[in-house]
């Protein structure tokens, strides 16, 4: 569509400002890492955060490294360098994430708020409890980084089984955020 309009000299305007950026892609069912490996050989690259928790097998009890995002990735390509649309035919691939056939970036401050997130361990949920780092004891100041309670900073007093912290506000009360929008103060 875009070479289309170019050809017949019409200007084309993108959502994505020039240069290489970040885009999500579906996957077949279970085909995520494969699906990464496949689109690496086009030159491209991927990235496919993983979360780790445990899963039971004949009766033992393992860990497991699976895809943070069933069916999906990230890519990162130039939208008018790159021959982005071989990724749509690429084995594994189901799609890119598109609105009226150009795809949908995502900022990269999304992208390295997951990779610092995944580098932390906030996607490791073998961890017995997520107060067992010493990051946020009870008691202790928590500064939030984004969503709408953004600079506000209050107290931790407990954590929930799916890595959120309670969070006691003095004008808002208890509230709870995942930890990875959370800093120690």
């Amino acid at each position: 569509m875009l070479d289309s309009a170019r050809q017949a000299g019409h200007s084309v305007s993108t959502s994505s400002p020039i240069g290489a950026r970040w885009y999500v892609v579906r996957t077949a069912r279970f085909k995520e890492r494969q699906s990464a490996e496949a689109i690496a050989a086009l030159a491209i690259t991927t990235y496919l955060p993983c979360e780790t928790h445990w899963t039971m097998g004949g009766g033992k009890r393992g860990r497991v490294t699976a895809p943070l995002f069933r069916q999906y990735l990230f890519t990162k390509f130039d939208l008018e360098q790159d021959d982005w649309v071989r990724i749509r035919y690429t084995r594994f691939v189901d799609d890119i994430l598109c609105s009226n056939e150009i795809p949908l970036r995502v900022p990269d401050r999304e992208i390295e708020a997951i990779r610092t997130a995944e580098a932390a361990g906030a996607y490791d949920l073998t961890r017995r409890h997520p107060l067992d780092d010493p990051v946020f004891p009870i008691g202790s100041k928590a500064r939030v980084l984004a969503g709408p309670f953004a600079g506000m900073i209050g107290e931790v007093r407990r954590a929930t089984p799916r890595r959120r912290v309670e969070i006691l506000f003095s004008m808002l009360g208890r509230v709870r955020i995942d930890r990875i929008n959370l800093a120690r103060c």
